[in-house]
Formats: structure tokens, C-alpha cells, sequence
């Protein structure tokens, strides 16, 4: 029992110090702050790394976490009360004091008055700083710098900066080292095993920042441009031959977690890396261990979802593997009740693949569920009514266009769409039977027809932004989600500006959250471009400062000299952390789990 008088250890200050420590240049430094941060309570490291004024405060005022401020509506900066003690924040310490040490500067400076550039030019984040260690000549720090943005990689909040911040470009190369042993290395067994550890984790980094859907249910927005950097060709299928079934077992995951986005079809059927996930499947037992210990339950039902029966295949496997542990039925039940994937079971029942119906057949067996004795073929509803699209046949409305004519059905277009409903119902349009759109461009009208029709629009970047548009206009918040989706995995630099003017105009804001973080972390490269300088409103303009300013401005909300300190120029910005299902590294004291 501690005594009396000697004051309980701060873990976030802790965890601040072996932060520090991996910012030297002393490999016995580095080594000690990367162990210590494994050992460090997740919540507080990730708030770390992705928050710099709390860093920097902690660092220079210890004693000083506890008060925060929100931006006011007429940018000025209030102080917010502290968090409740039972909350669990990086904001509530044991060592919480109400003194503001931070008194160089007045907390109301202006925003003119400040110089954003200077404290721009001046950031260099931790988390770039990590990085760089896992291209370390020292193994030791390799090996435990990769551990560690393993474990950091499983955070949701983390998986967007990681990959803004580089950890691709690490992990290319990583690859180029050539991370297939030589017979001299397989030889020499130490440096053997150091190139294994290797490849592992950098696997597993790679899974966590490709996967599908985060926690809270949002899609990666990184997806694409990950495909597109060429990581199938590079990394998943040379180590999809890979002699550790964990490496195997991770690089297949990573395929079916790209599949469930359209746009990597092209390139994964290239590869041929449909073939990768079947042979996986094949080539393992149906006891397979490994899948125990190192899933969960989320990232799998989705893929139940999935077109490809490869996919469907692996995701039957990996579930069923985890029925097999009394630990995790009730957990299975639980998701596939909520997850529509106890009736994704019944359709896998009627696959034309031999694999996915055992397998599905097995799964329906231990959790005793049975096919409903009548069922209905959705699939051949929507084909038949996919051919009635822009049809003449029996049309009784046509749209017109930009002199280009669209036919339709009212009684198909009323029931899917309450905006046409009430064109249909009164005024003019609804005794007409030719209807005149001359403010509607035909590509829209056409994607807006199509999805009524088909639940599907074909949406492309040049198309995706007026779609968008139209579909909120006629109260289609599929077709809008969908557009949606499209566009924040192609934010770049140019078009961010674009979108987030869009997204914010049509009430988008999951797509406004994404792009307005993009544009925060690229602010020097963005504001003084003619797309942000014409595109977006004043009170977006503001909105993005301020979320500027929250970077470079002392957790008080001043500016003062914790933040224009030449030796600490570490910042970055993301929204607070969550618990991840991603898959986390094994325990640091202990070796991975081993494989037959």
C-alpha cells in the first residue's frame, strides 16, 4: 500500500515520458519508451499521438490536464468544466490541479494576431517518429517499434492518421529490405527470426488499416487508395504463399475485407486473389486454432454479405471456427440476430458451391436454427424489375431531359420515391405524361431513375457529386448514401474543398467529419488553393480554422510558450478513441502463438 504523503504516479504523464523517450536519439531510450508504451493504458497513448496541445501540456505543466476549452460561436474560447472522475479520460488525473501556469500569453488572442504557418512549418508528429523506428537497423527497436503500431493500428482512431502519416510508405520499405530469407538467413536463426517477426507484424498493420468498417460502423475511407498504391501485387499475394499460417491467415483477411469495396474488384480479380482466400480455406483444417485467438466476432458477418463465394467461404470458416469455442456461440448468435446474418445463412443453404453450403449447413446445425419452409427469391424481383427500367414498354411517364427522354412507370416511381409521389398527385406534371426537367441534368435524372428501379446507380467521380445532390433533392437517402460513400474514398487534396462544400451543403455528415479532418491535416496544401478559396462559404472557412487553431493552441486555450517550443514540434488531430475489435498484437511479455 502506498504511503501516505507520496503521491500516486500520473499514468498519462508516465506515458508522456516514454514518449519522449522514443524522441531521442539513444537506442537504450528508444527501446525503453517503446516497452513502456505497450505497457501503458491504450486510451491514454492514443489520445497522446493524435492529440499535440495535450501532449505538449502535459509535458511542460504536468500538474496542469484537467481544464479544456471548446471553440465558442464567436471564436472566442470558453472553458469547459472538468470530466466526471468516473469517466475514463485523458483529461482526469490523479494529479489534476486547477492552477493555470499558462499565463505568458492572454487566452483571447486573436486569430489574425496569430501566425499559423509558423507553428505549421514546426510540426513534425509522433507518430511519423514511431514510424521511422520501424526502419530501424537496431532489432530490437524494429522489432518493438512494429509491436507497437501493431497494437496502435487496431485503434479505430488511429487506422485514417496512420495511413495519412505514412505507415504505407514504411511498410513498401519494409517489403524492398526484401523480407524473403535468404539461405544465409535462414541459416544465421536469430536474424531468421527477427525477419519473421517482421513480416508478421507488418501484416498485421496492414490488416488493421485496410479493414472494411471500423467500430462505430464507418467505412474506410482509405480502401482504395491503399489498393491503388499496388499493396495486392506487392504484399498480399507473395505473402499469401507464405510459410507461417498467420501471415496466410492475416493476408487473407485483408483480400476479403478490400473485396467488400466495388472498386477493387478490377484489381483483385487481376491478381487472381479470390483464388488466395479459397486456397486458405482449402488447404486448413476446419480446427484451426489460430482463428480463435486472434478474431473477433465484427469484421467476419459482414463478409457473409459478400457476392464472391470465396469470400463467403472464408467467412463461414473463420465463424465456424469460432463456434467451436463455447465462449463465443452466444456472441455468434448475438451478431448474426442483429446483422441480418442468420438469413445470409439460409441464402449460403442455396450457394452453387459445394464449401459454402457445408459450411453453412454446419453452422446452421450448432445453432439449431432451420430455413423457413417458404421463402422468397428477392434477387429474381429485382432482375425482373431491372428490365422495366427505361423501358417503353407499358410506360405510362417519360422525363425529358436535356432534350433526351427517360421512360418510367408512375406506380414503380411513386412507391419508391415520395418526391415523384407528390409530382404525381397534383399540379401540372401529374395530368401530363411527358415531364419536362430542364434544370435536371439527364446523367442525374438517369442515376436517380436507375436506383429507383434497380437499388443500385452507377456513380462515378464525375457524376457523384450531382447525384448526390439530386438524390437529396427527391428524399433518396440511399441513393445519397451511396454517393456519399463513393466520394470520401477519392478526397485528395485538389477536390477536398469540393466535397466538403457538398457534403456540408446536403447534409452529409459523416462524409463533412471525414473531409474536414483531411483538409485539417493538409491545411498548408489547401488554404491557399483557388477550389478552397471559391468553393467554400465563409462559415465552412471558419468552421476548419477552428479546428486549426485546437492544433496548435495549449489545451487551455492559450497560446503560450508549451506550444513554441523549438525541440518539441510533435501534432496531430483526430477524434477521441474507442475499443477496437481490429486485431491487437499478442501480449508484449509473451512470444506469438505458434502454429503447427
Amino acid at each position: 500500500m502506498m504511503s501516505e504523503g507520496i503521491e500516486e504516479a500520473d499514468p498519462i504523464s508516465e506515458a508522456v515520458g516514454f514518449i519522449e523517450k522514443i524522441l531521442q536519439n539513444n537506442v537504450d531510450a528508444q527501446y525503453q519508451g517503446l516497452k513502456g508504451l505497450m505497457l501503458c493504458t491504450t486510451v491514454h497513448v492514443v489520445d497522446l499521438f493524435k492529440n499535440p496541445s495535450f501532449y505538449y501540456h502535459v509535458k511542460r505543466h504536468p500538474n496542469h490536464k484537467q481544464t479544456h476549452i471548446h471553440m465558442s460561436p464567436n471564436h472566442g474560447r470558453s472553458p469547459v468544466s472538468p470530466p466526471s472522475s468516473t469517466q475514463s479520460s485523458p483529461a482526469s488525473s490523479p494529479t489534476s490541479s486547477p492552477v493555470d501556469p499558462c499565463n505568458q500569453v492572454s487566452p483571447n488572442t486573436k486569430y489574425t494576431d496569430i501566425d499559423l504557418d509558423k507553428y505549421t512549418k514546426k510540426r513534425k508528429s509522433t507518430i511519423q517518429s514511431l514510424l521511422d523506428l520501424c526502419l530501424s537497423e537496431t532489432k530490437k527497436i524494429q522489432t518493438s517499434a512494429l509491436r507497437l503500431v501493431w497494437h496502435l493500428s487496431a485503434q479505430a482512431d488511429l487506422k485514417v492518421l496512420l495511413y495519412e502519416e505514412g505507415v504505407l510508405d514504411r511498410l513498401k520499405q519494409i517489403q524492398s529490405s526484401d523480407y524473403l530469407l535468404t539461405k544465409d538467413e535462414v541459416d544465421n536463426r536469430a536474424n531468421g527470426v527477427h525477419k519473421g517477426e517482421v513480416q508478421l507484424a507488418s501484416s498485421a498493420i496492414l490488416q488493421n488499416i485496410t479493414e472494411y468498417r471500423f467500430d462505430r460502423g464507418e467505412i474506410n475511407p482509405n480502401q482504395v487508395k491503399i489498393v491503388n498504391e499496388g499493396i495486392v501485387e506487392l504484399f498480399l499475394i507473395p505473402r499469401s504463399k507464405s510459410t507461417d499460417r498467420r501471415v496466410q491467415f492475416l493476408t487473407t483477411l485483408t483480400i476479403a475485407n478490400l473485396s467488400m469495396n466495388e472498386e477493387n474488384h478490377p484489381i483483385l480479380d487481376k491478381n487472381k486473389a479470390f483464388d488466395v482466400i479459397e486456397t486458405f480455406v482449402v488447404n486448413n483444417s476446419l480446427q484451426m486454432d489460430l482463428v480463435c485467438h486472434w478474431i473477433t466476432l465484427q469484421p467476419h458477418i459482414p463478409l457473409l454479405h459478400s457476392k464472391y463465394p470465396q469470400v463467403q467461404l472464408f467467412a463461414l470458416y473463420c465463424l465456424y471456427n469460432l463456434m467451436r469455442n463455447d465462449q463465443y456461440k452466444v456472441e455468434v448468435w448475438k451478431g448474426l440476430s442483429v446483422n441480418n446474418g442468420v438469413q445470409s445463412i439460409f441464402v449460403l443453404l442455396h450457394s452453387t458451391h459445394p464449401k459454402v453450403v457445408e459450411l453453412a449447413r454446419k453452422i446452421a446445425d450448432q445453432l439449431q436454427i432451420e430455413e423457413p419452409s417458404v421463402t422468397v427469391n428477392t434477387t429474381k424481383i429485382g432482375n425482373d424489375l431491372m428490365k422495366m427500367f427505361n423501358n417503353p414498354d407499358f410506360s405510362d411517364v417519360c422525363f425529358v431531359c436535356e432534350d433526351k427522354k427517360l421512360y418510367a412507370h408512375k406506380a414503380i416511381c411513386a412507391s419508391r420515391c415520395e418526391q415523384l409521389r407528390a409530382m404525381f398527385s397534383w399540379g401540372r406534371e401529374s395530368k401530363e405524361q411527358e415531364i419536362h426537367l430542364p434544370h435536371i441534368p439527364y446523367t442525374s435524372m438517369y442515376g436517380v431513375l436507375e436506383y429507383i428501379y434497380c437499388g443500385v446507380a452507377t456513380i462515378t467521380w464525375e457524376n457523384a457529386c450531382e447525384l448526390l445532390q439530386w438524390g437529396d433533392f427527391f428524399s433518396l437517402s440511399g441513393l445519397k448514401s451511396r454517393c456519399e460513400f463513393f466520394l470520401w474514398h477519392y478526397i485528395d487534396v485538389e477536390n477536398a474543398p469540393i466535397i466538403l462544400s457538398v457534403a456540408d451543403s446536403h447534409g452529409c455528415w459523416q462524409l463533412r467529419n471525414v473531409t474536414a479532418n483531411f483538409v485539417v491535416r493538409n491545411w498548408t496544401r489547401i488554404k491557399d488553393s483557388e477550389n478552397w478559396i471559391t468553393h467554400v462559404s465563409p462559415d465552412l472557412k471558419a468552421y476548419i480554422t477552428d479546428k486549426v487553431i485546437s492544433l496548435v493552441s495549449c489545451s487551455c486555450g492559450c497560446f503560450c510558450s508549451c506550444i513554441d517550443d523549438n525541440n518539441d514540434n510533435n501534432m496531430l488531430d483526430l477524434p477521441p478513441p474507442t475499443q477496437s475489435s481490429s486485431i491487437p498484437p499478442p501480449p508484449i511479455a509473451n512470444s506469438p502463438p505458434t502454429t503447427s
